[in-house]
């Protein structure tokens, strides 16, 4: 339990000094890792609303998704950063301002 407190408090760091806020939305956009719920309770105890996207969505559906989600960021895995899925994702994100632009968080 210590390990996921940890993580999580290492997360709403991140996510805090790059300036998110309570009411900000980051989606989640994983496949099944233990990360998962550690990035969900950290960006939660921000206060960050977090969107929950299948992982098993693609084309259309994922855009819609991404669309209703209204997220400021998505977290997704290095599995995603090539192909069509990530054109998508960007997409999606590039239409979306982030609180402080001159900065991204990267997970893998």
């Amino acid at each position: 339990m210590f390990q996921v407190e940890d993580y999580s408090n290492q997360v709403a760091q991140v996510f805090k000094d790059q300036g998110y806020k309570k009411g900000d939305a980051v989606a989640l956009f994983l496949e099944n890792r233990p990360e998962f719920v550690c990035l969900w309770l950290g960006l939660a105890k921000l206060g960050v609303i977090v969107p929950l996207i299948n992982y098993n969505l693609r084309d259309q559906s994922l855009l819609h998704s991404i669309n209703v989600a209204d997220s400021q960021a998505i977290i997704f895995g290095s599995e995603l950063s090539q192909g069509t899925l990530v054109s998508i994702l960007r997409r999606a994100v590039a239409r979306r301002p982030r609180p402080n632009d001159s900065t991204r968080v990267r997970c893998h």
